[in-house]
C-alpha cells in the first residue's frame, strides 16, 4: 500500500514537473525573454487569424533600430539589451491600447494596428518613430532612431508572409535612403529593395565562403614616377550574382553592420601582403563606423604588431564626409593612431563638403582629390575651370603649410596626368598610370623598379 502511494505521488510529481516544463518551453517559444513581448511564433499565429476572409483592415509596421550593431560594439551588449528592453515598453505605450507589439529578433519589432487605413496608419507610424526612441536614448546615452516600413491589409497584401515581406521591403527602402523615416510599401520600389535585401543576406556569408578578394592599385610619385603606395581595394565575386561592385555592396555593408568584419579582413589581408613589399606604404579604406568602435585602435595596432610592420607603412583612408561629420570619437581614434605613426588620408576631397579651414584641425597626412574635381579642368565651361583651379591652389597652399601630400585620383588619360603634374600635385593614381593589380602582379611590378623608402 505504501509502495503504491509512493509510486502515485512520484508519478504525479513527475507529470506536474513535465507540465511545468512544457509550459515554460511554450512560453519561451512564443515570448521574448528580454523584452517580455510576444515573439515570431505569436506574430504568425496572430496574423493567421487577422488575414482570414471578411476580417477588418489593419496595418503592419516593421520597426528597425538604426545602427544597432554600432551601439552594441561601442557601448557594449548590456547597453544594447537595455535599449531594446526600454524600446519594447515604449512601443507598447506609444502605439496605444489596441495595438499589438512583437519582437522578431535582434533589433526588429512588428507593430499591428487593427482597424486603421492608410492615413491613420502613417500618422501612427510617424508618432512611434518620433516618440518611442526618446526614453531609450536617455537610458543608453546616445541618440536612438528608428526606420519603419508599413504595409496594409488588404490593400497591399492579404497573406501573412506577403504583409511581412512588403513591410520589411519598405523598411529597407528607408535604410537605403538614409534611415530615420517612415515609408509605406510601394511596388515600384520593390525591385531595388529586394536587391538590397538579397545583397545584405548574401554579404553576410561572403567572408566564410571566401568570395571576397583584394586587388591593389599603385600610387605614383608625379616627380620621379616611382611607386610610393598601394591602395587595397576589395572585390566581391558572387557565385550566382557574378561580380558585385564596391559602390553597391559597401553601402549595404555599412547599413546592415557588416562593414566592421569586412574592414578587419581587408586590413589583415592587405597587411599580410605588405610583408612581401618592404619599403612601400599601404593605404586601406576605413568607414567612419569602424572608427567609433572601442576596439578599433588596439585592433589596428595588434595587426601591425603581429606582422612586425612599421606603423608608418600604414595609411588609413576616410571619405571627406565621414571624417568631417562623424562623432568626435572618430577624430580621437585617428589622433591615437597618428601618435603611433599611422598616417591618415582624406579621400574623395572635392566631391561634397570641402572645408579647407577644417583641414588644419584634422590629423591627416594626405589629401586625395576626387576624380570629378580633377576632371573639371577639362570642362568647356571657363567658370568651372577657374573655380576648380582656385580650389586646387587653395588645397595645395594649405597642404604645403601643413606638410600634407596631395594625391590626384582618377587620372585616366595622359592629359589628366600632365595636368596634375603641372598643377603641382605630389602623387597620382588612375588607369592611365596603372590598373588595379593582383598581389603577385604588384610584387612583380615592384621588383622591376627600385623603391624609395616610405615616409
Amino acid at each position: 500500500m505504501y509502495y503504491g502511494t509512493g509510486f502515485y505521488l512520484s508519478r504525479t510529481s513527475s507529470l506536474s514537473r513535465l507540465q511545468s516544463e512544457r509550459e515554460a518551453l511554450q512560453q519561451l517559444a512564443y515570448h521574448d525573454l528580454l523584452t517580455g513581448l510576444p515573439g515570431r511564433l505569436s506574430l504568425e499565429r496572430q496574423l493567421d487569424g487577422m488575414t482570414r476572409p471578411e476580417v477588418q483592415p489593419f496595418a503592419l509596421l516593421f520597426v528597425d533600430v538604426d545602427s544597432f550593431k554600432v551601439i552594441n560594439d561601442t557601448l557594449g551588449h548590456a547597453a544594447g539589451d537595455r535599449l531594446l528592453k526600454t524600446l519594447g515598453g515604449e512601443l507598447r505605450r506609444v502605439a496605444g491600447e489596441d495595438a499589438q507589439v512583437f519582437r522578431l529578433s535582434g533589433d526588429e519589432f512588428v507593430v499591428l494596428l487593427p482597424g486603421v487605413r492608410s492615413a491613420e496608419a502613417e500618422a501612427a507610424a510617424r508618432r512611434i518613430q518620433e516618440e518611442a526612441p526618446r526614453l531609450p536614448s536617455t537610458r543608453v546615452g546616445v541618440e536612438t532612431t528608428l526606420s519603419i516600413g508599413l504595409s496594409l491589409c488588404p490593400d497591399d497584401a492579404q497573406t501573412p508572409s506577403e504583409l511581412l515581406r512588403h513591410a520589411d521591403s519598405a523598411m529597407y527602402a528607408v535604410k537605403r535612403s538614409g534611415r530615420r523615416h517612415v515609408r509605406r510599401y510601394r511596388p515600384d520600389q520593390h525591385a531595388a529593395t529586394e536587391r538590397f535585401q538579397l545583397l545584405a543576406r548574401e554579404l553576410g556569408h561572403a567572408l566564410a565562403r571566401q568570395e571576397l578578394r583584394l586587388v591593389y592599385q599603385p600610387i605614383f610619385s608625379l616627380t620621379d614616377g616611382e611607386i610610393v603606395k598601394i591602395e587595397a581595394l576589395v572585390r566581391w565575386q558572387h557565385p550566382v550574382l557574378g561580380p558585385v561592385g564596391p559602390d553597391e555592396f559597401i553601402p549595404v555593408a555599412e547599413r546592415v553592420g557588416l562593414i566592421t568584419p569586412i574592414g578587419l579582413w581587408v586590413l589583415q589581408e592587405s597587411c599580410q601582403q605588405l610583408t612581401h613589399l618592404p619599403g612601400l606604404m599601404l593605404s586601406v579604406n576605413v568607414s567612419g563606423l569602424q572608427l567609433m568602435q572601442r576596439d578599433f585602435v588596439p585592433g589596428v595596432l595588434e595587426v601591425l604588431d603581429n606582422l612586425s610592420l612599421n606603423p608608418q607603412q600604414l595609411e588609413l583612408e576616410l571619405t571627406e564626409t565621414s571624417l568631417l561629420h562623424e562623432d568626435q570619437r572618430a577624430v580621437t581614434a585617428l589622433r591615437a593612431l597618428q601618435a603611433q605613426g599611422v598616417r591618415v588620408a582624406l579621400d574623395d576631397f572635392g566631391a561634397g563638403y570641402s572645408n579647407l579651414t577644417r583641414l588644419r584641425n584634422l590629423p591627416i597626412s594626405d589629401v586625395k582629390l576626387d576624380r570629378s574635381f580633377v576632371t573639371c579642368f577639362l570642362d568647356d565651361d571657363d567658370q568651372q575651370r577657374q573655380q576648380a583651379e582656385q580650389l586646387l591652389r587653395g588645397v595645395l597652399d594649405i597642404a604645403r603649410s601643413l606638410n600634407v601630400t596631395v594625391t590626384a585620383e582618377g587620372l585616366e588619360t595622359p592629359a589628366l596626368v600632365r595636368l596634375a603634374m603641372e598643377m603641382g600635385c605630389d602623387l597620382g593614381q588612375g588607369y592611365a598610370l596603372s590598373l588595379p593589380l593582383s598581389a603577385p602582379e604588384v610584387q612583380d611590378l615592384v621588383r622591376r623598379q627600385p623603391l624609395s623608402a616610405a615616409d
